[in-house]
Order: structure tokens, then sequence, then C-alpha cells
């Protein structure tokens, strides 16, 4: 690759670390010494010594080993990468040789002003400096090389601890320049013990036109109808009635509770009363609304004491027609998007006719009230929409920074769709970061508020009866869905059968099938608007029903729109592409005017509205705030956005400040039953959060049971960062407290939340082992394993109080979930394994359990290679034995089967693989057998006749072989267990590459990469990807054949050369045979290496080809026929025998009549080595 392509080139490590080159991508979680080295450079500002490179990633091995380490990782990396100029070199130092620019840890480290700069300004007087110092700053809200394992007290743990600490250093630097020179903010007690407010109202009046003279009487007799009529329309519409003369009713709608839509609600309750009024009264009648800011007094419940709105409402319907309703200037800018309006120009421009209520299409595209600078935004999601009400199937990602105004444009979108007037099926969802480790965790919450499972205290029955009516609803069967629908929201109980015997994997699809029949119910009649907001918090289950959902409701009409904060989560995740992006910037100056003013509901001077803009930078959440603070001129604003937050709470009474912290503890979503034991007030709370509701800190989510929402997570992020630690503890002690009296409704990841925080840690720990337990059970590996990491972390925080055995325990859990999700050879098994014996060594005796000393055996056996496995595979087999439990020795002798297979041992191999089979025949039932797969990852009945295929493929029968292929597929299916399922396919598609059936192995290996997606098996999409490359065997492919090879070296090194084997075997299909005999060449090597040499005799013969076909030695290409005909024959591999022979005949007749006695027997089947 040239140079000029660098410019294509990114490497993050601020956060999981990812290297990216056009469209390719390569993620670096597990980094080998090859990426620790990138990783060195690219943190490093001035050239770095070779010797100290060594000394840092090879710090036990000699000068010239080391040395020798550093020149092969060099051309690894440069290789794996595709990238040879991203580093200069001499012949003592290396140094980092492309854009800091490229690099976001060299943008914070070693920054360059900005271009329109010469050199940095102070944040407070360069507009282009402080948008920059925002962008550094923004970029170390992520730690350094997260996710990244790197071994503890080593020189690479020192190195990144440094850069840690210059990290933390340039961030507090950031933060003190863009908070400099800015005066302190001066508090202001509010607390007066008044209610008194500033909010927004709607006037109506109703004026009737009388005829003089008439008496007291007449004028009541004349009225009173009217007033019934009128007044009760208003009441049920939530209008606020209050004393008015006998000629008017006068009402306000905003008051005592505030609605999103008041304006508009109130201007349909005129157009109600004009129905029914104008067409029959002998009265002249007219209605005049006006919206605006005014003073309320709670406390003797006056709305606009003052009568300030009313009387603006009487006057314009004053000027109106006859049985007409008008507005004032400023109500019909809120009206326009619902209503026909005309001006009474020349008359009274200021007075607007409310006539017919618009039509939906033009509702669908304008009914954004609150939204500013979003109109693009708003039309492009119409358009999807439109052509989803067409038949289509649209996806929609909706990117943008916190705050800057995703969901308020979501929620926009949603409302207009739901006024349209058009059918439509809505689902929306939304993720929470205290739920990332609860499968479906965005579905399970919203059938739970939708069913009011969330009320505290429900009887059994009435909980029943709820869930039997909302599958009733959904058209569901109840004798066949109820056990699923209360297993899937954790309701106590056992699941009956059949659901009792099925395998986690084959319940975890029949719950995608239920939730999907759940998500899809009415779609086939109506467009579907699928809405899942904040991707970046989403559990992996929720992810993977995510593209089910898209892959499977193929017939259906469907809008997916999916928000996230940044595109490149969207991006790692691998979800359906999207046909629209929705990138938000911030707002421009006019908007954010239009947004400060609007909320505000005041004028500004052109300084104080500057400042506003200028510190909200066009994010529209901070200008809001911003706004909502400047309500009061009395306030001043905050010296920075740090503080905003905190100053919108310090206005708040006493009362209301208390309830913030408790309900900041408990999550962004939290139930009034949850909140009331922990505020000091229970029995005015459910006032108090209307209240706090209408100050826009809170929104309600559920009426029943009671379920609010902070406004934004950055607000209960402010409000948590006010408490000290103590307090913090103190809150999460009592929240673990409360839930745990709450045990069957409370999911366990919630309760070992809040009991870490507590600094309970005893508890916290069986608590997480409980949800990992509960996930696993669903088929969600990815976030069991990421509960048992999180228990992992606590016992390791203070080893001192958690014996031993808890440690082991969770690591022998971990384990398997790790070999499925990493890969059996992964850095991250071998570590696993590594550290639970080290913990059996010093733990009393017989307590290296048979699953650890199998997980011993899988990492070495992966990683290191078979030879260094076998001393463990045989003592699998004695510890087995000793135990005289069948499951373990038909685990035993597979383990042991398999290794001897890679060594070449073919006919002992198959010996052991067949005992494995009969062990398999003694099994009691096929739940053994899952609990069996539960603890070791892939079936070992599976695993045996996968080995066989191969077996019987390169040494009886092809044929046979794949017919024993099909038997290993047929039986990971018929168990219902993935991982076994991805094992099975690709046995089954490397058998197929071995015998040239490209054809297919690409039909193989594209259902094994399909798997993989679904689950998030890593290791079987690598291997799935070698072999798509060998199928489509074009030159272009050679290049992919070899990053994939090189992935897999972090996931299967110990079993190298089988791949090194493809890909020379690719680049004989591409026409490349000096490549072919270069790539087989590396994998005799490997084989020498890891003891794997079962097919050293392809690679010799391949060798030899690929040196024939390149113009090379006749002679020298004959002797590496040889090798590997001589090879074959030792191990009994007839296959591969048969086409060395060819091969050697070709070039030495003569030397192949020297084996023909041999090769006859080999044939026959005598003779077995």
């Amino acid at each position: 690759m040239e140079n000029d392509h660098s410019s294509d080139f990114r490497l993050d490590l601020l956060g999981p670390p990812l290297f990216r080159l056009g469209d390719k991508k390569l993620y670096l979680q597990d980094a080998d010494k090859p990426f620790f080295l990138l990783f060195l450079l690219a943190g490093s500002k001035d050239p770095l010594y070779r010797d100290t490179v060594c000394d840092l990633l090879w710090p036990d091995l000699p000068k010239n080993r080391a040395r020798a380490n550093l020149s092969t990782s060099l051309y690894n990396l440069s290789k794996r990468l595709g990238l040879p100029n991203f580093l200069g070199a001499t012949r003592t130092t290396l140094y980092w040789n492309l854009p800091s620019s490229s690099v976001d840890i060299r943008q914070v480290l070693f920054p360059t002003p900005p271009d329109v700069c010469a050199e940095f300004h102070p944040p407070r007087r360069c507009t282009a400096c402080r948008r920059e110092a925002l962008s550094r700053l923004n970029l170390l809200s992520r730690p350094f090389l997260e996710s990244v394992r790197i071994p503890d007290r080593s020189p690479l743990s020192q190195w990144a601890n440094g850069i840690r600490q210059s990290l933390a250093e340039a961030k507090a630097t950031l933060e003190r320049d863009l908070t400099s020179g800015i005066p302190p903010v001066q508090g202001a007690d509010l607390d007066t013990g008044r209610a008194i407010e500033l909010r927004p109202l709607t006037a109506f009046v109703l004026r009737l036109t009388l005829p003089s003279p008439l008496s007291d009487e007449e004028l009541l007799d004349r009225t009173e109808q009217i007033r019934l009529s009128a007044e009760e329309i208003l009441l049920s519409r939530g209008g606020f009635i209050v004393p008015s003369s006998p000629e008017m009713v006068v009402a306000y709608f905003g008051y005592p509770r505030c609605r999103e839509e008041e304006v508009r609600i109130a201007a349909d309750c005129a157009k109600k009363i004009g129905e029914l009024l104008f067409p029959r009264s002998s009265l002249s009648l007219s209605i005049g609304l006006n919206a605006g800011l005014a003073p309320c007094d709670a406390g003797p419940n006056l709305p606009d004491p003052f009568g300030r709105l009313s009387k603006l409402a009487r006057t314009t319907s004053e000027k109106a027609p006859s049985f007409s309703i008008v507005a004032t200037e400023s109500t019909a800018l809120l009206l326009r998007n619902y209503f026909h309006l005309t001006s009474l120009a020349p008359m009274d421009p200021s007075v607007f006719l409310v006539q017919g209520v618009l039509s939906a299409p033009d509702r669908l595209s304008t009914a954004v009230d609150g939204i500013f600078g979003r109109e693009d935004e708003i039309s492009r999601l119409s358009q999807s929409w439109e052509e989803s009400c067409r038949g289509e199937r649209r996806t929609v990602w909706i990117e943008g920074e916190a705050g800057i105004g995703k969901s308020a444009l979501i929620e926009a979108f949603v409302k207009a769709v739901e006024t349209s007037g058009r059918p439509h099926n809505i689902r929306k969802y939304y993720c929470l970061p205290e739920h990332q480790g609860t499968p479906w965790s965005p579905i399970i919450r919203s059938i739970r508020n939708q069913t009011g499972l969330e009320t505290l205290h429900l009887p059994s029955s009435e909980r029943i009866y709820r869930l039997e009516r909302y599958l009733l609803e959904r058209e569901r069967s109840v004798d066949r869905d109820l056990p699923l629908l209360r297993h899937l929201l954790g309701e106590p109980g056992e699941l009956p059968e059949p659901f009792s015997r099925l395998s986690p994997e084959r319940l975890r699809e029949t719950l995608e099938t239920f939730l999907l029949g759940i998500i899809s119910h009415l779609s086939r009649s109506a467009p579907l608007l699928l809405v899942l907001e904040d991707v970046h918090w989403a559990d992996q289950a929720t992810l993977a029903l995510l593209k089910k959902s898209f892959e499977r409701m193929g017939r259906i009409s469907m809008t997916m729109i999916l928000s996230c904060r940044e595109r490149r989560s969207l991006e790692n995740l691998d979800l359906p592409r999207p046909d629209t992006l929705i990138s938000l910037g911030r707002l421009d100056r006019q908007s954010g005017r239009h947004l400060v003013s609007r909320t505000a509901g005041r004028d500004f001077s052109p300084t104080d509205l500057r400042r506003i803009l200028d510190m909200g930078e066009g994010i529209p959440l901070y200008l809001r705030e911003l706004a909502l603070l400047a309500k009061d001129e009395t306030i001043p604003l905050p010296p920075s956005l740090n503080t905003l937050f905190t100053s919108r709470t310090d206005t708040l009474p006493l009362h209301l400040r208390q309830i913030l912290p408790p309900a900041a503890a408990l999550g962004i979503v939290f139930r009034e039953s949850a909140l009331r034991p922990l505020v000091p007030t229970p029995a005015t709370l459910d006032r108090d959060l209307e209240e706090l509701c209408r100050t826009g800190l809170l929104d309600q989510k559920a009426i029943d049971p009671p379920t609010f929402s902070f406004h934004h997570a950055l607000l209960r992020e402010a409000i948590l960062a006010t408490l000290s630690a103590p307090a913090r503890r103190s809150l999460h002690h009592r929240i673990a407290d409360s839930l745990s009296l709450q045990i069957q409704e409370t999911p366990p990841e919630d309760l070992a939340f809040h009991l870490e925080k507590a600094g309970r840690l005893k508890e916290a720990i069986p608590a997480y082992r409980l949800a990992a337990s509960r996930a696993a059970e669903k088929g969600a590996a990815s976030d069991a394993f990421l509960h048992l990491n999180t228990a992992l972390s606590l016992v390791k925080s203070d080893p001192t109080i958690f014996p031993g055995e808890t440690e082991l325990a969770i690591l022998l859990e971990a384990g398997p979930l790790a070999v499925s999700l990493q890969g059996h050879g992964s850095e991250a098994v071998e570590a696993i394994y590594n550290r639970a014996s080290d913990l059996a060594e010093v733990l009393p005796e017989n307590s290296r359990p048979f699953p650890l000393r199998f997980g011993l055996w899988t990492s070495a056996f992966t990683r290191v290679g078979p030879t260094a496995a076998r001393p463990l595979g045989e003592d699998l087999r004695l510890c087995a034995r000793e135990i005289e439990n069948s499951e373990f020795c038909l685990r035993a002798e597979y383990a042991l089967g398999g290794t001897l297979f890679w060594t070449g041992s073919l006919s002992l191999s198959k010996k052991h693989l067949l005992e494995a089979l009969k062990y398999g025949e003694e099994a009691e039932s096929l739940r053994e057998k899952a609990c069996v797969i539960e603890a070791f990852a892939e079936d070992p009945e599976m695993g045996s006749r996968a080995y066989l295929s191969w077996l019987q493929g390169i040494t009886d029968d092809p044929e046979e072989g794949l017919r024993e292929a099909r038997r290993a597929i047929e039986r990971a299916e018929s168990i219902g267990h993935p991982n076994s399922l991805g094992y099975a396919l690709s046995f089954d598609c490397y058998l197929k590459m071995l015998l040239k059936d490209p054809a297919g192995a690409e039909e193989v290996a594209r259902r094994a990469r399909e798997l993989a997606e679904q689950y998030g098996y890593l290791q079987w999409d690598i291997v799935g990807q070698v072999a798509m490359a060998y199928a489509e065997g074009e030159k272009k492919n050679l290049a992919a054949s070899r990053a994939a090879v090189g992935a897999i070296g972090g996931v299967l090194p110990g079993l190298a050369p089988l791949f090194t084997l493809i890909e020379a075997m690719t680049a004989l299909r591409a026409n490349e045979p000096e490549a072919a005999r270069d790539s087989a060449l590396r994998g005799l090597g490997e084989s020498r290496m890891t003891g794997a040499r079962v097919f050293e005799p392809e690679l010799f013969r391949i060798a030899g080809e690929g040196l024939l076909s390149s113009g090379g030695s006749p002679v020298e290409a004959a002797e590496f026929f040889r090798q590997g005909l001589e090879s074959a024959i030792a191990s009994g591999a007839t296959f591969f025998a048969a086409r060395s022979r060819k091969s050697l005949a070709q070039t030495n007749p003569e030397a192949v009549k020297i084996y023909q006695e041999c090769l006859g027997k080999l044939a026959s089947g005598r003779d077995r080595v």
C-alpha cells in the first residue's frame, strides 16, 4: 500500500482499541506483542530506542532473541495492517511516521493549534481553540486501552499507567483552561416557602355578546346553559376554570399540571365548544386564545393572578367576528402546525382566525413544536416513513453527541406519526446503562410497564391475569406462551415441560421467536415504526434480536430507527446498514436564539443572549437548561457547563432537592414505589414528582405503575457528581435493602449493582453470579460473561476477604463462556485457566476439578499445540476413570483423540474417538448432556464425530468422511447448541477444502459466519473468512486470506499449520505459486513448533508445486514431494499419500517405485502406523 492511502488510516486507543484503513477494520482488544508495539509507537512523541522496546515487550528474553522478535513483529505488523509506512526506522530507533491526527491519543497528548491559529490561545478568548479543546476533552471521556488485558506488574503495565497519568493531567488542564477566567456563581436561596413559579399557560375566554337592556334574572337565564355546556367540555379536557363575570367563561390550560401540547388541546377544546354551541345559540359568541408565560401561586390556587393572559385573550375575542375562534399572534405561531390560520389584516394583523384542522400529511412533516433547526432531519425521517407506508423497509441511523437532541427529534417524529391519522404500529424501546447486562432489557421493561407488573405487592393471581390479558390482546396462545412470558420477565416459578427440557440455546431461540411475534403484532395490516434509542447501552441479546427482526420480518413494511452517540458504535455492532444516516450537528446561532427565547419566555439583552449561546455551544440540552435557569433574571448564569445542571437544582425548594439524589442513585429510569422508602417526605412524593416534571428535570414514563426518568442522562450524572462518596454508598445501601424486600420482582443484576456501589461485595458477588446464571439460561452468553467478569473484578479488589474457592468457582463458570465468545486459544481463555490453576495449587487436595483440567488442556492444545497438550489429555483420561463419571470419560476420550489426530497418530486417535462415542451411548438423558455442554463449551459427541470425519476423509473414504461430518452437524442441531454447531460446520467446511470442493466449502462457510454473527462467536467468524477467501480463489482474495490467517493466530495459534495450509492452497488457486511455496514453508515451521504435524504431507506437496510452477528446480520439488509422501505413509493418511505420489511421479517416476510396497499395504488397510 502506498503512502497516499495513509490518509484513510485511523487508530483509536481511547476506548476499545480499533484500527481502521478505508473499509478495513481490526479490533485490537485481544492484543498480542505486535499490536502492543503499535501502541508503544503511537503513544510516543520521541523516537524509541530498539533496546527500550525490547525491554518493554520481552523483558525476560536475551537481547539477541528479543531483537529477533522485534524484527519479526515489525514485519508481521506491517503485513497484518496492510500499511508498511506507518513507522520510521533507523538502525537504533523506531518512531511514528504518520500524522498525529490519525491517532486519538496523539491528538490529546501532542496537540497542534487549529488551522486558523498560529498558536494556542486561552479557550475563553478564541472560539477555534475552545472548540479544539472541547474536542480533546470529549476524547478523554474514554479510558485508555479499554478491555485490553495487560499483565500486572510488567514493564508494559508500568508504561500504560504512565500514559494514563499523562492523560489524567491533560484532562485536568483542559478542564481548568475551559473554566478559568469566569467569575464564580453566587448562590441564591430561593426556598422562601412560597410556591410561586413562572410557567407556560394558555388562557381561554368565551365571550357572550348580550342584547341590552336585560334584567339580572334574564341575563342569568340566557347564559346559564351556555356556561354549563362550555365548562363541562373544558373540565373534560383538563381546563382550569376561574371565576368570571356572567358574560364570560375563563379557563387556563397548563395549570395545575402542564402537558406538552396545552396550546393545541386548548384550541381543540375551543373547536369542540364552537361546534356544539355556535349553531344553536341565540347570543353572539366568540372565543379568544392567548398563550404565554405567567406567574402562578399554587398556595391559593391562582394561575395568572394579575389576569394578564386572560385580559389579552378577552381583548382579542372582542375583535373577532361573531361565532369564531381567534388567537393572538404568539399563540398562532404555536398552532400553525395543527390548524389553518387566517390573519384579520388589515383590520388587525396581530389576530388570527383558527379554522380547520390541517390534513395528516401536512401535520406529519411539520408537527415538531419545540424542535428548532431540525427541519431537514424531520423531512428525511418523514420520507423514510412514507416509503414504508408504500410497502418498503427502511433503516435510519441517528448519531450525535450527548445532549444534541436525538431523543427530542425521535419523540417529535413519533408524535407526528401518532397524530397523522394514518394506520401505524409503533414499538419504541430505549436502552439504559444500568441494564447493559440484562438480556432483552428494553423489551422486558416495556412489557413490565405495559402490564403494570412494577406495582408492588400485586397478588400472584393478579399478576397472572395481567399477563394473560397482555397475551390475548396480542392474539397469542395463553396456554403456550404464558410460561415463556413469565420466565422472560423473571416471575417466580419453574418452567414447565417441554420448555424445561430445552437447552439454553434452544430456549433462547424460542424466546426470540416469541419476542419477534410480540414486536411484529398487527404489522401485517399497518407499517411498523421500530425505534431503539441509545444503542450504545444495548445488551447483546437485544442487538442479536434487532438483527433477526430485520431478517425474519422480511415482508413487513417497516422503518427501523436506531440512535447512538457515535456512528462507530453502530458500525462496530454490525447492525442493518442505514438507508438514511442522520448526523445531528450543533444548532446554528439563529436556531439557538429561537430555542432560548422560546424556552425562557422573555427577551434578553444582546450581551446576555450572546453569553448563553456561547456557553451552550449549540447543544440543545445546554441551551434549554441555560434558558430555564435564566427565566428568573435574579439568578446569575453558571460559570461553566460543569455547574449548569447543579445550578438548575439549586433553585428548587429543599423538599424537591432532597428527592433528586436518591432518584439519581436508582438510575435514569425509576419507579415511584422504589423511590418512596428513600425520601424524607414519602406522603407527598406523588405531588413532588409532578412538580419536578413541571420543572423539566423529570419526565413521566408510565402512569401504572408511576414510572419516571431524568430528562437527560447528563442531568442525573451532574446530581450524582455533587454527592460525596460516603453519601453515595449510603444511598445504594438503602436501595439494596429496599430491593432485597422485593427479591421476586427485582432482576438480580439490579440488586448486585446497588450492593456493589454500597460496598457490600460479599453480597454483590452471589447476585452477579445469579444474574450470569439467568442470562446463560436464556442463551445470552455475552451478558452472562459480563456479569461474571464484574464478579471477578470485585473478588480481586480485596483478595483478603474472599476465599480462593470463590474466585476459582467464578473462573470455572467464566471459562466456557470465554471459549464460546473469544475462541478456544484466545489469551482470555489462557488467562482464566492459568489463574484457576494457580488458585487450585494453594487450595486443599482434590481441588483441581475435572472442568479445570479440561480447560487447561483446551488452552494448551489450541494456544501452544498438541505436543504440549498430549500429557494433559492423558491426565484427563486418568482423572475421569478415577472419578468413574461416564460424561467425564466421554470428554476425556474426545480430548485425547483430537490431540492425537493433530500429532499424526491417526490409528490411535481413531481408537479414542470411537471409545468416546461408546461413552456417549451411556449418557442417561439429554438433560445431563446439556449440563456437560454448559460446563465445557462444546458437545464432545459432536466433536468426536467431527474428528472422525477428518480421519475417514484422509485415511479411508472421503465420501464417508463427508457423511460423518453431516452426522456431527445433525448432532449439534439436535441438541440446539450454536457453539457446537459452529464447531461441526468448520470441520465440514475444511474437509471440503481439503477435498478441493470450493463451492461446497463456501456454502458451509457462509452458514458458519451467519451463526457467528448471531451469537458473537469470534472464532467461527474468522474460520469462515479463511474458507471464503479460498472458495473465491482470485488473486485479490489472497490479501484477505492472509489477514484472516493472521487474525486466527490470536484465537487458535496452536493449530496454525492448518490455516497456513489453506492460505497456501488459496495462493495456488489464485495462480501465485511463489506465495504458495512461502506459505507452505511457513506452515512446515509452525507444524514443527506446535507438533500439529498431521497436515505436513500437504504442506510439503504444495511447497513443491509452488516451486515447480514458479520455475524452480524439479529436483528440489521432487524432494518436497518425497518428504510429503513419507510423512503421509508414516501417519497412514492414504488420501494425502496418493496426492504426493502423483506429484512425485511427474517429477521422478523412479522414486515412486521405492514406496510401492508401502503404498500397497497402506491402501489395503494393513500395517497401520
